[in-house]
């Protein structure tokens, strides 16, 4: 197990990652920080391992992200959870860059159709956010909804992708506005 916290344009990043791969991508000071942290468990470090060079990996991956340099992540994950989550984690990491689908799209992708509370209950428990891109994911009116680094993260995300559009105007220039506060 390794850890590290970095930099980012949307605020500091805390990133874990076993042998396996990255467990955890998450927003220090979100809304789900510690409970996430919390839910990887107590683990000893191990020595220099393939967890540091996947620390290193994920942090040039992100740092290319937010230069505009990368639109697709290509990291091991190793997270944990059920089964359709798992395969709603999966739908959401199929959401090209720069475009958005509602959470109801995403259970139909995750082979659920009626399922999209469920769906968006697993986009809300996704470990890795930004490596798997929940904020890709909007109401079916297209508006905005609850995201664990919160609103003004996610209209940052969405405007960085040129997807802002895709967003119901009216709430996207709220959001918009909002935002620039961050």
């Amino acid at each position: 197990m390794a850890q590290l916290i970095m930099d980012s344009p949307i605020g500091a990043l805390f990133i874990d990652a076993s042998d396996r791969g990255i467990r955890l991508m998450s927003f220090i000071g979100g809304t789900k920080h510690d409970s996430l942290v919390e839910g990887l468990g107590e683990q000893t470090p191990a020595p220099q391992s393939r967890a540091d060079e996947l620390l290193d990996e994920a942090q040039r991956q992100l740092k290319a992200y937010f230069s505009g340099d990368l639109r697709q992540f290509d990291l091991p994950l190793d997270v944990k959870g059920s089964p359709f989550r798992q395969k709603v984690w999966q739908a959401i990491a199929s959401i090209p860059y720069g475009e958005t689908a509602s959470y109801a799209e995403v259970a139909a992708m995750a082979g659920a159709p009626n399922a999209y509370r469920a769906a968006g209950s697993a986009c809300g428990a996704n470990p890795v956010a930004v490596i798997v891109p929940c904020h890709r994911v909007v109401g079916s009116d297209r508006a905005l909804h609850g995201f664990g680094g919160g609103l003004g993260t996610k209209v940052w995300l969405l405007r960085h992708e040129g997807s802002l559009a895709a967003i119901r105007p009216s709430l996207a220039a709220a959001h918009a506005r909002q935002s620039s506060l961050i």
